[in-house]
């Protein structure tokens, strides 16, 4: 059979690679790189121009394939662009005609049939063709534009200048090809992305040519003040010429080409087996979040580090899909004098990205990533999870140590749930005992802190039957009625001072609590005058309502946290847009009524000046005595 070499272009690390005997990953720009990753090849060694990679992108990874690899077939694919050798497709492609997806993972490799299980197929497929490429974009329904015009609108990042300079040397150095190019460029039809599998003895023509062009580009034109898109003019050029030299192919060589699907992944994130962060007296706490509820997490992680202990190494992991840059960044700051304290930050989308599990504007898809810690997690004897609208008031290396080896859970029994079923509620009484078929209604459990037997927990249920149970069912309260119906009688149930759910600002709570058995309302009492974990688990969270019960714990450490600055501007935006939407202009419209502008001064109050701050009661004193001298 044919040596096949598909190079995947990479200049992150972190990026994950199909495992097929075909592909061969290799890093560009190495020279200039700070890190040479691991498992693959890089461009600078032998032959190469990697030094050029700033301006040549992709590119130095196809000459160092030229002049350093013997193959009978060259390919060349990015880490987020592959051609899919799948007939069949899976997947609705775009105005450029590319199917983009959420994810590269094992699945999509699979659907694409690049997998070392497809390596037959795909060899069979390539030594039938001369030149395999991607289904070329019609520019005319994508933007209205021919491929001269898509490049002249990039504006003052690219010059289209340069683009006519590209012309004058073909027509001078290679005038067999002029015609062609200005046919190519003056169309809509582009093969954008340099990226094909060609036979040696064309592929080797195609970069004597490529690389004639661009030397000779190089000497004509001074990019000396050129943008940073701007320097990278000779690989946006290099993207024309491989549609001009594969259409003057096509028209003059009479090769045997094929055009497959192109297939766009927006997030390429390798996601490593999870390991202990330590070597000995590891503590994993698993959470789970989004963009938005990080900053609130970030007030209980900073009421986790005020309270630890240093014989204890403390193991945060997140589980997330949609964390920005800077949030990653702003969390490992919060730890970097800790010593005994990793973070990490581990992108689970891939496994959701075709779920059909219960989800809206209240209920995240988020709510169901807790399912994954037996799977994830599954090189732990026991994990911590904790939910992140709450703040911790004490080691939770105590809580960890509890011997929870005969169950599958150890969890604080849900004193408003018991109190629910117990008379409050007669509909949900009904929906735990008919629906959710529980023995024991009363001892329902919160899964804001759960302490999980991984072990025991993969003896009973994989992963993927807990999510198809969640997906096959209306829960009211999704992953945590999940778990209270498969674990019942499974759980040690913990004291309730390590998950103490507070008041709500109208008493709901508090009044539903009262309903359940006596003993239980007696214990949550006693766990009220030293709760080890607050849990704001009503609807009135305290960055909303900072009068609610306890709210001051959470204000007092979130103000330490980073996230704090950035949260109070956007409230005050929020104020501002509020004032903006509510305001009448003097002379067209009357002016607020006193209750309305008290409430709007109220309103912005709350939130520069919580309940239970410091400086809210510095600020009544001084209104106080500012009204004695009025």
């Amino acid at each position: 059979m044919s040596k096949i070499k598909i190079f995947v272009a990479m200049h992150q690390s972190n990026c994950f690679i199909p495992e097929c005997d075909l592909i061969q990953p290799i890093q560009v720009g190495a020279e200039n790189a700070k890190t040479l990753f691991e498992d693959m090849i890089h461009d600078n060694v032998g032959d190469n121009i990697s030094t050029k990679n700033p301006m040549y992108c992709e590119l130095t990874a196809q000459y160092w394939a030229w002049k350093n690899m013997n193959c009978d077939y060259y390919g060349f694919f990015h880490y987020r662009r592959y051609l899919s050798f799948n007939p069949r497709s899976n997947g609705k492609v775009d105005s450029w005609n590319i199917i983009v997806k959420d994810y590269l993972c094992n699945s999509a490799v699979k659907d694409m049939h690049i997998s070392n299980e497809y390596v037959k197929e795909i060899e069979e497929e390539i030594s039938k063709y001369d030149v395999l490429t991607m289904k070329p974009s019609n520019l005319k329904k994508a933007c209205g534009l021919t491929v001269y015009e898509q490049y002249k609108k990039d504006g003052i990042k690219l010059h289209i200048e340069d683009l006519d300079t590209l012309l004058e040397i073909i027509k001078e150095k290679y005038p067999e090809f002029y015609d062609t190019a200005k046919e190519y460029l003056h169309g809509y039809i582009a093969y954008i992305g340099n990226i094909f599998i060609m036979k040696k003895e064309i592929f080797c023509d195609y970069c004597q040519w490529l690389y004639d062009i661009l030397d000779e580009f190089e000497h004509r034109t001074d990019m000396s003040g050129y943008s940073v898109e701007g320097y990278r003019t000779p690989g946006h050029l290099g993207e024309r010429l491989f549609g001009i030299y594969y259409t003057w192919l096509k028209k003059y060589r009479d090769i045997n080409s094929k055009e497959l699907q192109l297939v766009f992944f927006s997030n390429t994130e390798k996601q490593e087996n999870l390991k202990p962060a330590f070597e000995k007296n590891n503590i994993p706490i698993a959470m789970v979040s989004n963009e938005n509820y990080a900053p609130f997490y970030a007030a209980m992680i900073q009421s986790l580090l005020q309270n630890l202990s240093s014989t204890s190494n403390y193991d945060l992991v997140f589980l997330q899909r949609d964390f920005q840059s800077k949030t990653k960044r702003l969390f490992k700051s919060m730890i970097e004098s800790y010593p005994n304290v990793s973070i990490r930050f581990y992108n689970v989308g891939q496994f959701f990205a075709d779920s059909q599990l219960n989800v809206s504007p209240t209920i995240p898809i988020e709510t169901y990533f807790k399912l994954m810690i037996p799977e994830l997690f599954k090189s732990f004897s026991k994990v911590l999870y904790l939910d992140g609208d709450m703040i911790i008031k004490a080691d939770i290396s105590e809580l960890f140590e509890t011997d929870i080896s005969d169950y599958l859970l150890g969890a604080v029994i849900d004193i408003a749930a018991a109190g629910v079923v117990n008379g409050f509620d007669q509909y949900r009484k009904e929906y735990v005992l008919n629906y959710m078929r529980m023995k024991n209604p009363l001892n329902q459990i919160n899964a804001g802190v759960l302490l999980i037997n991984i072990a025991k927990m993969r003896e009973n249920f994989t992963t993927q039957y807990l999510l198809k149970f969640a997906e096959g069912a209306a829960f009211q309260f999704q992953d945590q009625d999940v778990l209270n119906v498969l674990c019942e009688g499974n759980v040690l149930f913990l004291e309730q001072n390590w998950n103490f759910a507070g008041d709500e600002i109208q008493g709901y709570r508090g009044n539903i609590e009262t309903f359940a058995p006596r003993d239980y309302y007696l214990a949550y009492r006693k766990a009220a005058e030293n709760p080890k974990i607050i849990h704001y688990a009503g609807n009135e969270k305290p960055w909303y309502f900072p009068q609610q019960e306890w709210a001051e714990e959470f204000w007092t450490n979130f103000a330490k946290t980073p996230f704090y600055f950035a949260y109070i501007n956007k409230r005050m935006f929020e104020i501002s847009d509020y004032v903006i939407a509510q305001r009448n202009t003097i002379g067209n419209h009357p002016l607020p009524k006193k209750g309305q502008l008290k409430q709007l001064i109220r309103k912005i109050a709350d939130i520069l000046m919580p309940y239970g701050t410091v400086r809210r009661e510095v600020v009544k004193v001084a209104y106080k005595k500012i009204r004695r001298i009025i």
